[in-house]
């Protein structure tokens, strides 16, 4: 019916006059709503550019920033709510979703819900719905009327400047085109002048660059790594000094060229257990200890030692670094064999 909200509720009801009042009440002609909301905002946007998904959890701010955007999350629904019942939903005029400025209100209000909900483990795409809360500053602009003229006049002056665009998409374009044409290929390599004796080149009997290695022939669980330079580098001739590759390393290797990459192989959380890469703990008695084995009391029992192992095992090949050459390279899972 015309003049109610949500069909039940008449411009004379109390609690519609109510919310009336609070967004329209006047203090020395501020409106107080307003302007605290507008306040509540602007601090929260704080919140927000401080915290950053590194932060410790339990630190005493990161606690203080998080706790304070639920408290603002709250506060922005509380006011959406008492303006759809002041204003009604989207029949009759001058109602909640009539307005632009509102519709925006109520998406980032209601994505701040979505993160009520879900909590801070929420994932997939209801955790990647939470990046909408950056549009909460935007909210600055319904509130003050100046913005709210530039953005119109931003928004009404697009059409005029698409033209403008295109014309410079095509510029753009043009001297793309003559780049690829004149310029593919010139910039395939670059010079660098003392690359240190990690990063320098050995030449031999000819120009081309290629850094001698040795390779173990098989990869143990425990190795720290299946490559070695081959030699010394001599700092005084800028060269590689060759030497015999020890026995546990004795497969010699040189790149083909000078841009065959040299390769790292590391574990991924997640994947398949192999030799190399043992299964990640999966119980409390298997995460591995912090302490220092003389501090360790010596009543534990002997299977909560052996299931520490297991983690111990596991975090240390996740920070082991295996160096290899990328092409022709495999590693047996089972026997640990490199061919």
């Amino acid at each position: 019916p015309k003049g109610y909200a949500w069909f039940i509720l008449h411009h004379s009801n109390p609690v519609r006059r109510a919310c009336w009042w609070l967004l329209e009440y006047k203090f020395k002609g501020w409106n107080i709503f307003d302007n605290f909301i507008l306040l509540c905002i602007l601090i929260s946007t704080l919140c927000m550019a401080c915290d950053t998904p590194l932060n410790d959890p339990g630190a005493v701010g990161t606690k203080i920033i998080r706790t304070a955007d639920t408290v603002f999350a709250i506060i922005f629904i509380c006011e959406m709510c008492i303006k759809l019942v002041a204003m009604g939903l989207i029949w009759g005029e001058g109602t909640y979703l009539r307005s632009g400025w509102n519709i925006l209100d109520g998406i980032v209000v209601a994505v701040s819900i979505v993160s009520l909900i879900t909590g801070p483990g929420g994932g997939g795409f209801l955790k990647t719905l939470r990046i909408l809360r950056a549009l909460r500053p935007l909210r600055v602009i319904s509130r003050n009327p100046n913005l709210k003229v530039v953005v119109q006049t931003i928004f009404a002056s697009m059409p005029a400047l698409m033209t403008l665009v295109i014309v410079c998409a095509v510029f753009l374009l043009i001297f793309a085109l003559f780049g690829l044409s004149y310029l593919a290929g010139t910039f395939y390599a670059c010079q660098a002048e003392d690359p240190g004796p990690f990063l320098s080149r050995y030449f031999e009997d000819s120009n081309t660059a290629s850094t001698p290695l040795c390779l173990s022939t098989t990869v143990h669980p425990d190795a720290k790594s299946v490559a070695s330079p081959q030699g010394t580098f001599n700092e005084a001739t800028k060269q590689w000094t060759i030497s015999a590759c020890p026995a546990e390393k004795s497969m010699n290797w040189q790149r083909a060229s000078a841009d065959t990459p040299i390769c790292v192989g590391r574990c991924v959380e997640g994947q398949d257990p192999t030799p190399l890469c043992p299964r990640a703990y999966k119980t409390q008695e298997e995460l591995p200890h912090n302490c220092h084995d003389e501090y360790i009391r010596p009543n534990i029992p002997a299977h909560i030692i052996e299931s520490e192992k297991i983690g111990k095992k596991y975090v240390e090949s996740m920070k082991r670094a295996l160096v290899m050459p990328c092409a022709g390279s495999q590693v047996d899972a089972k026997t640990g064999a490199l061919s």
